[in-house]
């Protein structure tokens, strides 16, 4: 190999080293890309007031950018809506009119162009429309009895009816059976346990069908306290990095582990509590003859805490 090509090459190498860095963090341009609307079609007519409108998921789109507005976007009397989802589809409860809805996709540095299609809402009986229930989502899990329900209005609803249960409707005696003239109510949860809601709406002379039901988890029992494993209590000449390992129960989603300086209170550093998921941790802090104290606590999906467990030390070689 002469001068020459020694030079290109060392040249030239680092330059397509770097290219094929960056060409695994740059990330795909969306300029250039468009959302394939797919439902309702273009020029919808439609008596149902609840829509779901729908598009085809788009490479490298991180969400998506709703808009609807009526009559149109270029002369709009009313922009209705502007949300950013993460899916692929978004239902609303309409009002008989004339509307356009358009999606562009958005990432971290780039967005598409919008593409708009046209919908008409004509009037119909409420008898034939139903209820979209906003919050909370299906199958929520909290630890929290106080609860606020939340649905979309409806077009000529006067009042709505609001039913929870703790059996699946099953029999007449409901948690809750209460008509309200807005589209959300407060209500606190006795007791643990499974819940289903649904709302229908009412008129003077129609009645909505219900809504799908949804669920709610109550639960307000703590886990266990961790079980500390090792190392065991009060350990001497304890070298790093030292495991510390605990174990837990299986309705637990994360841990708080603390870690404390000599005197046994004091936080190790500003890196504790830490928040873990599994059952153990590599400890690799702290110089020759230091004592250090631990302890861990338990949290489930609902969001109680357990008590602490026993509080453990060793001391370092």
């Amino acid at each position: 190999m002469n001068r020459f090509h020694k030079t290109a090459y060392y040249f030239v190498l680092p330059l397509l080293l770097l290219m094929a860095a960056c060409t695994e963090v740059i990330e795909p341009s969306l300029n250039n890309v468009q959302v394939q609307l797919v439902a309702p079609a273009d020029h919808a007519e439609s008596t149902d007031y609840l829509q779901t409108f729908y598009w085809e998921p788009t490479d490298a789109a991180l969400k998506y950018q709703f808009q609807l507005a009526t009559p149109d976007f270029d002369a709009p009397v009313r922009f209705v809506l502007d949300s950013s989802i993460k899916g692929n589809k978004f239902t609303y409860s309409l009002s008989p009119g004339k509307y356009q809805w358009r999606v562009r996709a958005v990432n971290g540095s780039s967005q598409s162009a919008y593409v708009t299609r046209n919908i008409s809402i004509d009037t119909a009986s409420l008898s034939r429309q139903a209820v979209q229930l906003t919050s909370p989502g299906d199958n929520f899990l909290t630890n929290n009895p106080k609860v606020v329900f939340s649905w979309q209005a409806l077009f000529s609803a006067r009042k709505y009816k609001l039913q929870a249960d703790d059996k699946n409707f099953g029999s007449g005696n409901f948690v809750l059976d209460q008509y309200v003239t807005t589209n959300t109510y407060a209500y606190t949860l006795q007791n643990d346990g499974t819940y289903q809601w649904r709302v229908r709406a009412e008129n003077d002379t129609a009645v909505s069908q219900y809504s799908p039901t949804y669920t709610i988890i109550l639960d307000r029992t703590p886990p266990a306290a961790p079980v500390l494993k090792a190392p065991q209590d009060n350990l001497q000449n304890a070298t790093l990095p030292l495991t510390l390992e605990w174990s837990g129960t299986a309705d637990v989603v994360k841990y708080m582990l603390y870690v404390y300086k000599n005197d046994g209170t004091t936080l190790f550093d500003n890196t504790y509590p830490q928040t873990l998921t599994g059952t153990s941790v590599s400890f690799n802090k702290g110089s020759s003859r230091d004592r250090i104290y631990w302890q861990v606590k338990a949290i489930d999906a609902a969001g109680n805490e357990s008590t602490i467990s026993e509080k453990r030390n060793f001391t370092l070689q």
